[in-house]
């Protein structure tokens, strides 16, 4: 399968969006790549990725607690990395812990105010909550999927 779908196969944003909640409440789980065992912020985007024919790939060769940037390369290796700023819904942004990126969630918009959906490990599943201040800071890339219409 080619890595970036073509126009007229190429989901929109709301898509996208609808795809990362349908997993809301699917439990945590490091690597996790199954929704009824559990799922992590990686494996979120690399199962919406897959249902949406965006692309196939996906690696679990990634440490919990990172010891330098090879998280990002996960995520630039079939996606097109964009200026922060310039984020829009279905989006996937990655956030720092300390020093590295080791976070992913997908934007989304909720009641006219912009909030991300990912898989935590503190609240143990799958959860959309609002992008507040507190997360923004922590902001390191942002990625879309080749091909997505807005």
């Amino acid at each position: 399968m080619n890595s970036q779908a073509t126009q007229a196969q190429a989901p929109t944003r709301l898509e996208i969006q609808g795809r990362a909640r349908k997993y809301l409440k699917t439990p945590w789980r490091h690597q996790g790549r199954n929704p009824d065992v559990g799922i992590d912020c990686a494996g979120l985007v690399a199962l919406v990725a897959k249902e949406l024919e965006l692309s196939e790939y996906d690696s679990t060769n990634y440490h919990r607690n990172p010891l330098n940037d090879n998280f990002v390369k996960h995520f630039s290796n079939n996606m097109n990395k964009k200026r922060i700023a310039d984020r829009k819904i279905g989006d996937v942004i990655l956030f720092r812990d300390k020093m590295f990126s080791c976070h992913s969630a997908f934007v989304t918009f909720k009641n006219g105010q912009e909030h991300i959906v990912h898989a935590y490990a503190l609240r143990k599943r799958v959860v959309e909550e609002p992008l507040t201040e507190e997360w923004r800071k922590k902001i390191t890339y942002c990625f879309e999927f080749y091909g997505v219409t807005d």
